[in-house]
């Protein structure tokens, strides 16, 4: 499969889940939440088309109304610690100093310790919500997005433009948001977009452990959870929410790749020049 097919198909894949996560109450074919006992464990037939769980549920529109949860903690908290990073990044390299050095430290501490298993921590302490779990992600993620802010502001803060803006009397916030930030912007891009692909696993593994979402809220990890009695009897209960985790991240991931190895061609052509 060739790269531009590949990125079709991911393309294709994420809008497909996204626009079926928007328009879940209009898809849906039947409640999600309204369990039906007389029907449980069904397998996939034109009534249900993805089968029923343990209770009857319909496993269609609980697909359906699964993605939100896990795409919108995992936007909710790539964006927190998103702006987190980008600000400490952005005011390590600028200022550079004491607080640089604390800063780096403080990241190098938080990179050091291993992602998953502090999150694993953190949740448990703070006790299974959504809450705990944007707050874990947060916590593990502000420091790669500081640490590469930081670089790419150390190698600019190099540049003679940075000393010409200076002389023409711009004030610090002016050169950081006009003209530093917008230098950023495209590998800001590119990270947000593999970190979705990362918080949508992680988010998956956390709530396959009990620590994230929460049932009934419809869910693909806590669903395959639910369903690990059954792998036997209804072995669909799990392989179809899992091939959309897989297929959610691997769409994402593409996507990221991609615009990476855009990025990668304009500087290449940039140094030519």
């Amino acid at each position: 499969m060739t790269k531009k097919i590949q990125l079709n198909f991911a393309i294709f894949v994420l809008a497909f889940i996204i626009l079926g996560s928007i328009l879940a109450p209009l898809l849906a074919t039947h409640n999600p939440f309204e369990p039906d006992m007389a029907n449980r464990l069904q397998s996939p037939c034109w009534q249900h088309f993805f089968g029923t769980d343990a209770l009857g549920r319909d496993m269609f529109s609980r697909i359906l109304y699964g993605g939100r949860a896990s795409m919108l903690l995992t936007l909710i908290s790539s964006v927190l610690a998103l702006v987190l990073g980008v600000g400490v990044g952005l005011l390590c390299g600028f200022y550079g100093g004491k607080l640089d050095m604390f800063f780096t430290v403080l990241s190098n501490i938080f990179q050091g310790i291993p992602g998953s298993c502090f999150m694993i921590a953190l949740a448990g302490i703070l006790g299974p919500s959504i809450y705990s779990l944007v707050l874990a992600l947060v916590v593990t993620s502000w420091a790669g997005f500081s640490r590469i802010v930081r670089a790419e502001v150390l190698q600019l803060m190099g540049e003679p433009f940075i000393e010409g803006l200076r002389c023409l009397g711009c004030s610090d916030l002016r050169i950081i948001v006009r003209h530093l930030l917008p230098n950023i912007v495209n590998k800001l891009l590119v990270l947000v977009t593999i970190r979705l692909g990362r918080g949508i696993l992680a988010i998956a593994g956390l709530s396959f452990l009990g620590l994230g979402v929460q049932p009934p809220t419809p869910d693909w990890s806590v669903m395959i959870n639910d369903a690990i009695m059954y792998y036997r009897s209804s072995p669909h209960l799990i392989i179809i929410p899992g091939l959309f985790v897989f297929l959610l991240i691997y769409s994402l991931n593409i996507i990221g790749e991609h615009l990476r190895d855009s990025l990668d061609n304009q500087l290449d052509e940039v140094r030519k020049w």
